[in-house]
């Protein structure tokens, strides 16, 4: 996680219980500050208050101190876990410690070994779906000697998992301790927690800037005190339909909404992948978390499916998720009047990129990506990075911004795409290929093509407009491939929904760009 998720609490969700940091941990101070904004904006927003797991010590033992938030890190769980020797003496250790430790001198030709680092399998056949192109053998994306592979992703998640499970002890140890003198049912101090969670916001939003300060070079510093909503066509991100930018999106006066062009080639669940499958004489974590069930029977079902090639994971509910996805439409007015009279009227030249089509919240049971033109359709990536295209053709990008409290609103942009992606304005010589509304002027259509580069934005109809050198000045870059622009950074503004629109001048298809986020609060 980056200066793409400020807002943690919109993108990934309102009811998150744990945010793990799982990238570099870097002690300079731009790491610091983008670790301490994120942290930040998980506290302050969503319903819940979650435990913060991993990244730099320093900032997680300021929020922990100051604010008395959870804090925690990875542990990696290697004690106890026995040294595999040869392949013949693998088979006699349990199977989910074969493989995962090796001495330095055995660990290219045996743990590091791609076939036994990785374990994945591109498709099971079946009678419903036929893929149109060759399926191939494995993942191979990311399929390297650098990254960690299953077994240690595996391992990961046990000690995760034992951190919950030790957690979980102790509330039920704590609940016993409590009935036993106080008797049935258990006081409601120890189930409410509401004042819990209010009594530590207070304590972050009063915080100094500290780390997060570092911030302000790029983003309003009052965001390490507010918490912040977010739009954006990244993926993963939770609730997919009215967390997109689409959900905020005005559309054409023709009725244009972009959308996801490509669609999955089938919805529903995925057949049961025998890569991910369990020896019938391994320990199976399943069949111990659900004691209380009869676990041979249960097992039976569970590998009867694997080699049946049934589901292990339930279907998605929503079956619509098999097409593309279309944009909910923001309502309110699709015209506003400038000073000038010039109308702002949302464009139709806009176009949705890079993002993958279905259910893309990252969850099990989501299904996401499935493109024709896959050649691994089993391998269950949910990840994309897409965003709304455009250009001077494009017209203006009109969006119905709610719930503003602070007055800030900033743009996360690409400016660096090309042309030739825009494939919507292809063959467009005009704004929206020339159309025009009745009764609009010609000349303010010239107005639209003056000599050298022009960004415009307007916020509730007030228009400013930066040439290039101002543009350059404005956006800041945090870090490679991140861009920020702050179009409204306004104490005063308290008013709940504003309009926020944006498009390009004198540059025809040559300064096309992307908007894959948009902040505010």
């Amino acid at each position: 996680l980056d200066f793409s998720s400020p807002s943690a609490g919109s993108i990934l969700g309102d009811e998150a219980d744990m945010i793990i940091w799982d990238g570099p941990v870097e002690g300079d101070e731009k790491s610091k500050a983008r670790l301490d904004l994120l942290a930040r904006q998980a506290l302050l927003g969503g319903n819940r208050i979650p435990v913060l797991w991993g990244g730099n010590f320093d900032v997680l033992k300021e929020l922990h101190i100051k604010a008395g938030v959870d804090v925690g890190q990875h542990g990696m769980g290697w004690n106890g876990v026995p040294l595999t020797t040869d392949e013949g003496q693998a088979k006699s250790l349990p199977w989910a410690a074969q493989f995962l430790q090796c001495d330095d001198d055995k660990k290219k030709d045996m743990c590091e070994k791609l076939d036994v680092k990785y374990s994945t399998q591109c498709w099971v056949d079946r009678d419903d779906v036929k893929p149109p192109e060759a399926q191939g053998v494995h993942v191979e994306e990311g399929r390297d000697e650098k990254h960690a592979g299953h077994r240690w992703h595996r391992l990961l998640g046990r000690v995760l998992a034992f951190t919950v499970l030790d957690v979980l002890q102790d509330a039920v140890s704590t609940w016993s301790d409590v009935t036993i003198t106080a008797g049935h049912p258990l006081p409601d101090e120890y189930w409410h927690i509401g004042d819990y969670y209010k009594g530590m916001r207070e304590k972050v939003a009063a915080l100094e800037s500290g780390p997060c300060g570092g911030a302000k070079e790029y983003v309003p510093e009052r965001l390490c005190r507010v918490p912040a909503k977010a739009r954006t066509e990244y993926t993963p991100r939770a609730d997919p339909d009215n967390t997109s930018i689409l959900s905020i999106m005005k559309p054409a006066e023709d009725g244009y909404v972009p959308r996801v062009q490509e669609e999955m080639l089938y919805g529903g669940a995925d057949r049961a992948n025998p890569a991910m499958a369990i020896p019938a004489d391994a320990v199976d974590v399943v069949e111990i978390v659900s004691l209380g069930m009869d676990q041979d029977k249960e097992a039976d079902a569970r590998r009867r499916r694997t080699a049946s090639g049934e589901a292990s994971i339930p279907a998605t509910a929503d079956a619509e998720w098999g097409g593309a996805r279309l944009g909910r439409r923001a309502s309110g007015p699709a015209r506003r009047s400038l000073a000038e009279d010039v109308a702002i009227v949302p464009g139709s030249g806009w176009e949705i990129i890079g993002e993958l089509p279905g259910r893309c919240d990252g969850t099990a049971s989501g299904s996401c990506g499935r493109l024709k033109s896959s050649k691994c359709l089993l391998s269950g990536r949910h990840d994309s990075r897409g965003g709304v295209l455009g250009n001077e053709f494009s017209g203006w990008l009109v969006m119905d911004v709610k719930d503003v409290k602070e007055g800030v609103v900033v743009l996360k942009l690409e400016t660096d795409r090309k042309a030739e992606e825009s494939k919507r304005t292809e063959g467009w010589t005009a704004v929206n290929n020339g159309k025009r509304r009745l009764g609009e002027d010609r000349a303010a259509e010239r107005r639209l093509l003056p000599d050298g580069f022009e960004f415009d934005f307007a916020i509730d109809g007030k228009k400013q407009t930066l040439d290039k050198k101002a543009f350059e000045e404005k956006i800041s870059k945090p870090q490679d491939g991140v861009e920020l622009l702050t179009v409204l950074d306004d104490p005063s503004v308290k008013k709940g929904s504003i309009e926020v629109a944006i498009r390009l001048r004198g540059c025809g298809r040559d300064c096309t760009i992307m908007l894959t986020h948009v902040y505010w609060a």
